[in-house]
């Protein structure tokens, strides 16, 4: 499981590589889950590969916009409600892997973010848990799953360019912390 950036040239969208990828791999990608798909980059992807006949397991705290995605294409997608910073969440990740039928693509794009200027303890905590704890213990369950059943099978996640080049606005708080955290991690699994 190398790590590889993804940089899209200028004009392509998200969900253009995304078929690109389905077409490549087509015998390969047959079940995707994915973690934080309530909104944003999850929710496009899970609606892309959907959409071209790709099994996906979706999950997020908030399920209104996973619910109409499993309306949309009732074959191809299966949801739970997940929160990541809950000390379930790998439990409940088994249990969606075992709903959508086995997982060949784990892909993390939960994560949370504000501008806290004040370092607001309890935001900074909230922050913290999702992004970090979070992170951790989906990555190291979703790599446990495939390393204990003995199947190939890939991890990516959806990081900053904050943990290597910072963020003007954010950087007050903590999040570009919580970045360079993400390549550390990043590496340790790819060593495993």
């Amino acid at each position: 499981m190398g790590r590889r950036r993804l940089r899209l040239p200028p004009g392509q969208r998200l969900h253009d590589v995304v078929a690109i990828l389905v077409q490549k791999n087509r015998t390969v990608m047959k079940k995707v889950i994915i973690m934080g798909a309530s909104s944003g980059i999850g929710l496009h992807c899970a609606e892309a590969l959907a959409s071209r006949g790709v099994k996906v397991g979706v999950a997020a705290r908030h399920t209104a916009p996973l619910e109409a995605l499993k309306e949309r294409y009732p074959d191809f997608v299966e949801y739970m409600s997940i929160d990541v910073t809950k000390t379930d969440a790998v439990r409940r990740l088994e249990d969606l892997i075992s709903l959508t039928g086995g997982m060949d693509i784990y892909f993390h794009v939960s994560g949370i973010g504000y501008e806290n200027p004040e370092l607001d303890p309890e935001m900074e905590t909230a922050i913290f848990e999702t992004n970090t704890v979070g992170f951790v213990r989906c990555i190291s369950g979703a790599w446990r799953r495939v390393r204990r059943n003995g199947v190939r099978g890939q991890i990516a996640a959806v990081t900053s360019v904050a943990g290597t080049n910072g963020i003007a606005k954010l950087s007050a708080a903590p999040f570009p912390t919580f970045q360079t955290f993400y390549h550390f991690a990043g590496n340790r699994f790819r060593l495993q």
